[in-house]
C-alpha cells in the first residue's frame, strides 16, 4: 500500500478511534514529536478533520505544509471549510453484497469463502496538494 509507494518517507501513527477528538489528539501528538510529514492518509474522514483542525491550531496550513486525504466520503468533508480529498466507499455495492453472500450462505452453509474488491472513487478536493514529475 502507501508504505511501499512512501518507502522510508513514510509516518505510520494511529488514532484511538475514528472520531475527531482522536484525529486532532493524533496530530497533535506527531506536532508535539516534530514528526510531521508532507501529507497524511486518515483512516477515517472525521479523523482528517480532526488533524486539520490540529495543524490548524498550530500555525500549519493544508496543504500548503500538510496535505491530508480521508475515508468514507463524508457528506463534511465537501463542505467550503473543510474540503477533504477523499475516497467514497461503493457502500450499497458492499451492502448488496453481503445481503447475496448472506443468502448464499443461509442456502448452503458450507459453500466456499470469497473475497470479493469494491473500487473506492476518489473524490479530489483541496486538502492535497498537487505534484508535477
Amino acid at each position: 500500500g502507501f508504505r511501499e509507494i512512501a518507502g522510508d518517507n513514510c509516518v505510520v501513527h494511529f488514532a484511538s478511534d475514528y472520531a475527531f477528538d482522536a484525529g486532532r489528539s493524533a496530530m497533535e501528538e506527531l506536532i508535539a514529536q516534530n514528526r510531521l510529514a508532507k501529507a497524511f492518509f486518515c483512516g477515517d474522514d472525521v479523523i482528517a478533520i480532526g488533524a486539520s483542525s490540529a495543524l490548524r491550531a498550530n500555525g500549519r496550513t493544508v496543504p500548503g505544509d500538510v496535505g491530508l486525504i480521508g475515508v468514507n466520503g463524508m457528506e463534511i468533508s465537501g463542505w467550503d471549510n473543510v474540503d477533504l480529498t477523499t475516497f467514497r466507499q461503493p457502500v450499497d455495492q458492499i451492502a448488496s453484497a453481503v445481503i447475496e453472500r448472506l443468502r448464499e450462505r443461509m442456502e448452503n452453509p458450507s459453500s466456499a469463502h470469497k473475497a470479493i474488491r469494491f473500487e473506492p472513487t476518489l473524490i479530489e478536493r483541496g486538502s492535497l496538494r498537487r505534484v508535477r514529475n
